[in-house]
Formats: C-alpha cells, structure tokens, sequence
C-alpha cells in the first residue's frame, strides 16, 4: 500500500521547529527517509506545517515563527526511529555517511537494561540540532488493569 492511501493515526506526535524548514525536510527526506505527507506554505512562503510521514509515525515540522510565539523556542531535541531490522539501519546509516550528515555515534550493537535483547543503531544530528537515534529497538508497553504500566 502506497504512503498516498494509508491512514495512520499516531497518538503521539513530535513537533520541530528549524530556522530553514525546508533544508530541514529535504535532509529528512533524503537521509532518514520520511515522505512528505503534507506541506502548508506561510503567507511570506515559509513552510507553515508540514507532516512528515516514517513507517508508521508521524512529525510536524515547521519554519521557526518570530520572537514572541511560544513556538520560537522550541528544540532541539532527540527522537528515537525504530527501524524494521538491522538491514535497514545499515542502510539508513550508509546513505547519512554518504551525505555527510554528522554523525554522533557510528553504528553500534547497544544493550541496556532497558532493552536487554540490544538493539543495533547509530545517532545523527540534522541541519537543526536536533539528534535521531535510529535502531532496531521498539518499545512494547504492556498496560495493566487500571491504566499504569
């Protein structure tokens, strides 16, 4: 199914906001591989809300609005991708290589008591300070009676 017909309902949404939204959705198009859901333009032309789609989440991204908008001091912040599997974050860290994006921590097999079973990943930094973590780990959250996990 093409990403034109899915329907993904994300309940948790990351917002980013970049001094060059733009460059910002290019560089994740082009290195981490989201695709491009929408894109609303500003009045002056800057990207005033962008959705940008990666397997099944979602991320606003928008131009920096100016000083005063509680929006103007946002970020940078981390996020963490969850890939399909190992191919896939070689790939993912090859092609960053290969643009020269900065590279925080090369590929790596991490293992922590918070995922024992490891998870194989690298972290990068985008145009916009903001770091990405991409790996093989996917969190599963079990809910117990009563809402806590």
């Amino acid at each position: 199914m093409s990403v034109e017909s899915q329907v993904i309902a994300s309940t948790l949404t990351p917002s980013l906001v970049y001094d060059d939204a733009r460059e910002a959705i290019r560089w994740l198009v082009d290195v981490l591989d989201f695709k491009a859901a929408t894109l609303y333009e500003g009045p002056d032309g800057g990207v005033a809300f962008a959705e940008l789609v990666w397997r099944t989440g979602v991320v606003f991204v928008s131009d920096r609005p100016p000083h005063g908008n509680p929006w103007a001091k946002v970020g940078p912040t981390s996020i963490a991708l969850a890939a399909a599997d190992a191919h896939a974050v070689d790939s993912l860290y090859h092609r960053a290589v290969t643009v020269g994006a900065e590279i925080v921590r090369p590929l790596h097999d991490a293992r922590t008591p918070a995922f024992p079973e490891g998870s194989h990943q690298f972290d990068v930094r985008d145009p916009g300070g903001n770091l990405w973590t991409v790996g093989t780990f996917q969190p599963r959250i079990t809910v117990r009676a009563g809402g806590a996990a």
